[in-house]
């Protein structure tokens, strides 16, 4: 560098490429600078120029360059940056260190540095750790691990996989293979290491529900927001867990479903021309190069559709790498993916373009649709792009209630059939009952659009929602007869009917009527008939028995054999006989008249499973009573114990 070099670098005084210090005895703070420079854009430290730019330079000696050598071995990694001296004037120089820019990672000192406009600061730990993944980014990502060792290729959509092959061949970036199963597809596509599948194959096909737990983070949130912004809540909530190529597809959809299109006739044209608020296909490339960059090391993000009255936001768990800015995005530039083991598939399939072209065609599709050019930043640690409406929506102002938004959705679905609030959410696609779906099925009762299957009952678990238009081809398991508590008929009229026919027990009545189980209120209903003395027990001198049932007054001696009151399911008459008309006592009785028998062979021999406590208390009041006696008295726990009959 010559002199008159130096004075114009000079005159343009200190910057974020530039840095004065008076003497070399300031090195340790000229070190911090060129740490600075190395981690950003590169500049130059000149020692022997004032504070206010004045060139008066310094005497130099072997040892001052030795100085300002050793204080630069400091940086970590080593650095070689170039060091020259130019003569200002007689024994005295300025000593002139040129740093390049390589927006590392150096250290000086154990600590980073960064320059931020014409000072030096320590680096933040974020950033720091932001440079670290992207410097060792092409060895070790999450999409190139190794799955766990559990995952096959059937928890995978093989026939995604074969789709995959058929377009990459159609569009000619990939050539027909000699074997076309899915293994050897997935080979092909790079997604097998080792004879194991990598974690970019479960991004991309993952299928089988039991991946969920180790890949939560595969989720897509899709929302039509009132209003323009969060703040009045949904209309529409949407959450699903897949693939990449299925979130895609069910991104497409809820685009369908929420955003309405614009038609004109222009003059001298026979077509309509048809203008959508927001372009579709700019929409899905975002969504394309969202899967594509996101961050999949974070288990609780997602990507993501938020849709507002004045805008639209796609939003991508992450933040730019390799230098990039919203800035270069707007400019032809490098295609450089954080993930591109997933970008190269989904470029073969021909959902993205490769080379840096993604972003300008979302700017061109946004100018032809008449939609202002989208904005690209960095919120909370994602990506945001935002989009406008067409101009050609003028004053455009999302009306309440659309004919596809939540609460259509929820009627159309009640036409069919009688539906719970579970079943609704599930035949939505939502993994859980969100806020919205509540507020939308009050507002619909308020309308009175739907109504409750049991009115009298609201937060009944049984309670189901219906349409007045609800037809009678209900599927059946959704049908109002299998619910009789559901029919015009009250409860204690089912539980009477049924007695009619013959005894039962709580839980075969619960059974008869569709109950899962015995409910409070079918053990409060018999507890009222059994007071109107419109049903009776069939054991009233035991109330709590096990063996307990109800019988009617009027029930016929024709009754179906399992419900007849004098049978129990220990004695029931197909097993034994010869018990039809005795009682169980008499059934034992007469067993042990033909022969001394242990507990379990009387058990056995009366059709039980197993020796019963009622068998159990029976035996002991039948010694007590001296009807029976047993075989070996004086050892009465004995494991060879039987019983006889009393002479």
């Amino acid at each position: 560098m010559q002199l008159q070099d130096l004075q114009k670098l000079v005159v343009k005084g200190e910057s974020e490429t530039l840095e004065f210090k008076k003497t070399t005895g300031q090195r340790c703070e000229a070190a911090k600078t060129i740490c600075a420079f190395l981690n950003g854009v590169g500049g130059y430290v000149l020692f022997g120029i004032s504070d206010d730019g004045k060139l008066i330079g310094q005497q130099i000696t072997t040892k001052t360059l030795e100085d300002i050598t050793h204080e630069i071995r400091k940086l970590e990694p080593p650095a070689f940056p170039e060091i020259e001296i130019v003569g200002v004037r007689s024994n005295r120089s300025v000593i002139v260190v040129r740093v390049p820019g390589k927006f590392g990672t150096f250290s000086y000192c154990g600590r980073p540095y960064i320059r931020l406009g014409s000072t030096t600061q320590i680096m933040p730990r974020e950033e720091y750790e932001k440079r670290i993944l992207d410097k060792f980014h092409a060895h070790r990502r999450w999409e190139n691990e190794l799955a766990p060792d559990w995952v096959t290729i059937a928890d995978l959509d093989e026939e995604e996989i074969e789709t995959t092959l058929q377009n990459a061949i159609q569009l000619g970036r990939m050539r027909q293979p000699s074997k076309t199963d899915s293994e050897s597809i997935l080979r092909g596509l790079g997604l097998i290491d080792q004879n194991r599948l990598i974690n970019a194959a479960i991004a991309l096909y993952g299928k089988s529900e039991k991946l969920f737990s180790c890949f939560p983070q595969l989720m897509m949130k899709l929302a039509r927001f009132r209003g323009a912004d969060r703040l009045q809540g949904f209309i529409d909530n949407r959450e699903y867990w897949g693939s990449a190529f299925s979130l895609l597809k069910r991104s497409e959809q809820f685009l369908l479903d929420h955003v309405p299109i614009a038609g004109r006739v222009v003059p001298g044209k026979m077509i309509r021309e048809d203008y959508p608020l927001f372009p579709p296909l700019a929409i899905r490339e975002a969504m394309a190069n969202a899967i594509c960059h996101r961050d999949y090391t974070t288990s609780g993000g997602a990507v993501g559709i938020a849709m507002y009255d004045d805008h639209l936001e796609v939003i991508n768990p992450g933040t730019f790498h390799f230098d990039i800015t919203p800035e270069k995005l707007s400019l032809p530039h490098e295609s450089k993916p954080w993930n591109p083991i997933i970008a190269s598939v989904l470029y073969r399939a021909g959902v993205i373009e490769k080379w840096g072209t993604g972003t300008l065609n979302i700017i061109e599709w946004c100018v032809k649709n008449k939609n202002p050019a989208p904005e690209w930043k960095v919120r909370s640690q994602s990506v945001v792009t935002t989009f406008y409406p067409s101009s050609v929506f003028s004053g455009y102002k999302k009306p309440e209630l659309r004919p596809e938004s939540l609460e259509a959705e929820v009627v159309k679905l009640l036409q069919k059939g009688a539906l719970s609030k579970s079943e609704i959410a599930q035949s939505l696609g939502h993994k859980k009952i969100s806020g919205a779906l509540k507020k939308t099925l009050d507002q619909l009762l308020k309308k009175k659009e739907i109504f409750y299957t049991i009115p009298e009952k609201p937060n009944s678990k049984f309670q189901k929602y219906k349409s007045p238009e609800s037809g009678p081809e209900l599927r059946p398991e959704l049908r109002p007869e299998l619910r009789p508590e559901l029919r015009p008929e009250s409860l204690e009229t089912e539980v009477v009917k049924l007695l009619q026919k013959g005894a039962l027990s709580k839980s075969e009545i619960a059974q008869s009527l569709g109950h899962k189980k015995i409910s409070g209120a079918l053990k409060k209903t018999l507890d009222q008939l059994l007071k109107k003395k419109e049903i009776f027990y069939t054991i009233p001198e035991k109330p709590n028995s096990r063996l307990q049932k109800y019988k009617r007054p009027e029930s016929r001696p024709e009754l179906r054999p399992e419900s007849r009151p004098e049978s129990r399911p220990e004695s029931r008459p197909e097993s034994r006989p010869e018990s039809r008309p005795e009682s169980l006592e008499m059934a034992i009785l007469k067993l042990l008249g033909e022969k001394p028998r242990s507990k379990s062979e009387i058990a056995a021999a009366l059709g039980h499973k197993h020796v019963s406590g009622g068998l159990k208390k029976l035996l002991l009041l039948l010694l007590q009573q001296g009807k029976i006696a047993y075989t070996i008295p004086e050892k009465p726990n004995s494991r060879l114990q039987k019983y006889r009959l009393e002479n």
